[in-house]
């Protein structure tokens, strides 16, 4: 999944393009400096999709479409024994499966995660992980 990615982004303001155009903008400069390359990263325009956040199902449905996505693409095999736990360039291991103190601020994890129906505790990010490792199976 070296070539694209997804973000499940809730904005208060209808600014959707000016945050998306600062956000690619800002990830090629530093990956070109980083990588001491030049030139563009991203292909053509994202692509958005407006939930309804009236539903818990739409927001389920995204929720395990994005985080199943390593799995569909065989980066992780729970018949091997692998969890999407496994997969670092998740925001499941990056970010809702730590302890609040370790997570990146602007990761609305406790809010993530009572959508989902589970709570911001040990146990509940635990079930969490099993119930997607139960969906990849």
């Amino acid at each position: 999944m070296g070539n694209y990615y997804h973000l499940f982004i809730q904005t208060p303001e209808a600014n959707l393009v000016e945050g998306m155009k600062w956000f690619q903008n800002t990830v090629t400069r530093r990956f070109n400096v980083r990588h001491r390359e030049w030139g563009r990263l991203f292909g053509d325009r994202y692509k958005a999709v407006v939930v309804d956040g009236r539903s818990p199902y739409y927001y389920e449905t995204l929720w395990d479409y994005i985080h199943l996505n390593p799995s569909r693409a065989r980066l992780m095999d729970v018949t091997r024994g692998q969890s999407v736990l496994d997969y670092p360039w998740s925001s499941i291991a990056g970010g809702y499966a730590l302890m609040p103190h370790q997570r990146a601020k602007w990761l609305a994890a406790e809010q993530g995660l009572a959508t989902m129906g589970v709570e911001d505790t040990v146990a509940g990010r635990k079930k969490m992980a099993n119930r997607l490792d139960k969906r990849t199976a």
